[in-house]
């Protein structure tokens, strides 16, 4: 018989509570050092650095596309306002609609990517969309889910060519805002690769999976190289943290 999930999954392993808690962490320590960065501190700091947190979290736990994408968008959401968090000033307006537009086009892609799954399927738990999908080989429609899907979360993840966002964001954002755009925003863009891609789409690529695997070392070495490149050549202190950043993921 066919098992059916009902309601919302949440799913916790080792490293998903490893992310987790490295998120809850840096967020005390940019808590801390905000304390004596801002002059003057608006109150909606706090409000949006603890909804920041909670898509963070969220989205490293939950178990199903549905709550993935409301958690995403959660987290988005929050990074752009954190990011114009100082509108005042051009060019903080200016990088946070860079990041803002570059971003929500990722979130139209792995929402249509989802909506293509859902049509096949009918189902939105990971577990069950990828033991629907490995009874058979992958065909056009599950590539295309595939391939809008990681792109989307590979914007997030500042990979090349999908970077130039993260320079202009870190260059105009809080400080301790920074601190959790390096150290855990863009690394859960490619958990979300490594949990998706294993959960639903591993089972039924076969022979492909070899394709996928070859094209990610492919951007990885890429974004590797050219993002040393980019820290190097830079002057600004900000951006050359964004750029290494880069070359890191």
């Amino acid at each position: 018989a066919r098992q059916v999930a009902l309601g919302v999954g949440f799913y916790i392993d080792p490293i998903s509570s490893s992310i987790a808690f490295l998120c809850a962490f840096l967020m005390t320590g940019a808590f801390l050092f905000s304390w004596n960065y801002f002059k003057s501190i608006k109150t909606y700091f706090h409000a949006l650095m603890l909804i920041f947190m909670a898509g963070m979290i969220g989205l490293a736990f939950t178990a199903d596309l549905f709550t993935f994408f409301v958690f995403f968008e959660l987290m988005s959401v929050a990074s752009f306002a954190l990011t114009a968090y100082k509108a005042e000033e051009p060019s903080a307006l200016e990088g946070g609609v860079n990041f803002t537009i570059t971003n929500s086009v990722g979130a139209f892609m792995i929402l249509i990517g989802i909506s293509l799954l859902y049509g096949r399927t009918g189902a939105l738990n990971m577990a069950q969309i990828g033991e629907s999908l490995q009874q058979k080989a992958a065909d056009p429609l599950v590539i295309t889910s595939l391939a809008l899907i990681v792109s989307g979360l590979l914007i997030k993840a500042a990979i090349i060519p999908f970077h130039f966002w993260l320079v202009d964001a870190h260059a105009v954002a809080p400080t301790p805002v920074c601190l959790l755009f390096s150290g855990i925003m863009v690394s859960l863009g490619l958990y979300g690769v490594m949990r998706i891609y294993t959960t639903i789409f591993a089972p039924a690529m076969g022979p492909r999976s070899h394709d996928f695997a070859a094209l990610m070392l492919s951007l990885g070495a890429l974004t590797a190289v050219l993002g040393a490149v980019l820290s190097l050549v830079q002057r600004h202190i900000k951006r050359m943290l964004a750029s290494s950043t880069i070359s890191h993921m």
